[in-house]
């Protein structure tokens, strides 16, 4: 999931569970601040949520945690972060939007 304004990117519902199912076993041996760091890189902070129709092909987003996700737009197959496609953008938030990715 990926949440603007704060923005956040997290798979569908299917994946998501057994995201989850499979991360909190390996959430046992993180110390607090990996989690929040793990956390932190599905997260993009701004001045306004950053909708999918201000998405631009190319474009280079910081994450909270520091790191750079790439956008990638094409007509055919929609729009992608990192290589995860958007299969549900503009989920409205309190304080921001989520866009939902498949991985």
């Amino acid at each position: 999931m990926l949440i603007f304004m704060t923005s956040l990117s997290l798979p569908d519902t299917d994946a998501t569970t057994q995201a989850f199912q499979n991360i909190s076993s390996a959430l046992e041996g993180l110390s607090p601040e990996n989690v929040t760091r793990i956390l932190q890189y599905h997260v993009i902070q701004g001045e306004e949520p950053l909708y999918s129709t201000r998405l631009t092909d190319g474009a280079n987003v910081t994450t909270l945690a520091g790191s750079n996700v790439t956008i990638s737009i094409s007509d055919s197959e929609g729009v992608f972060v990192n290589g995860a496609r958007v299969v549900l953008p503009n989920v409205l938030i309190a304080g921001g939007v989520v866009h939902v990715i498949d991985k």
